[in-house]
């Protein structure tokens, strides 16, 4: 397990201009891309369900991520695909966001999450509520590109982001959106000097607007309501 303490500022762009702001950051000669062989990055959440009008626990944010070659239209979480499992607490105060993440099969991750079966103990082992279970509702995936400044500042561009649906069952989503924006977020470990210096030139130069933190969460969530409510006849 570890545990992240960063400050995150987060900004978004119109997917028409996401290459031009990739051309931007690799042109600036400051920050160096880091490469990946699984550049799509795919983020789970889970929230109280249909029911409970998919609110999710108060200042946590549960979620798994992992990371795949390639774009696709189908999502399927398996016994043999390791996750990460990352439970996210936001301290309003502070404005510093605390992560504990631990790897662990997807299926296992799902039946501790939905109380289906936690035989790793991973609810207690996170702190996550017990009661009531959660539901894997929605997916959001990109493809996300990275770069790095020597003072720790860590530079992601997500292009193309997709919202899937868990209509089927718990282990299988499918595409039923787009975002049609493209998100730059600049990451800051705690333990360094907080300098927007680098940060404002960069959002000038590419004409990002500033979002909510829970931006693109609340997208999820109104791309799934509005998408289940279709399904139900709404």
């Amino acid at each position: 397990m570890s545990d992240l303490e960063r400050y995150e500022h987060r900004y978004f762009c119109d997917s028409n201009t996401s290459d031009s702001v990739e051309k931007t950051l690799d042109s600036l000669g400051v920050l160096t891309r880091i490469s990946y062989l699984l550049p799509v990055t795919e983020t789970i959440y889970f929230t109280y369900g249909q029911s409970a009008k998919y609110e999710v626990p108060v200042g946590v944010t549960v979620r798994l991520r992992r990371y795949v070659a390639r774009l696709s239209e189908v999502i399927e979480i398996s016994e043999n695909k390791i996750v990460l499992l990352e439970i996210k607490k936001s301290d309003q105060v502070s404005g510093v966001n605390v992560k504990e993440r631990v790897s662990v099969s997807g299926t296992d991750a799902v039946k501790a999450l939905t109380g289906i079966e936690d035989r790793l103990g991973l609810r207690n082992q996170l702190g996550v509520p017990v009661d009531p279970p959660l539901l894997p509702t929605g997916v959001t995936q990109s493809y996300r590109c990275h770069w790095l400044h020597q003072s720790g500042l860590r530079v992601t561009l997500d292009k193309d982001i997709r919202f899937f649906l868990f209509r089927e069952n718990l282990y299988i989503a499918r595409m039923v959106a787009t975002l049609g924006e493209g998100k730059l977020e600049f990451k800051f470990p705690k333990a360094n000097d907080h300098d927007d210096t680098l940060k404002n030139q960069i959002v000038t130069i590419c004409g990002c607007v500033k979002r909510p933190q829970n931006y693109l969460e609340r997208r999820a969530k109104e791309c799934i309501v509005k998408n289940m409510s279709v399904r139900a006849g709404h």
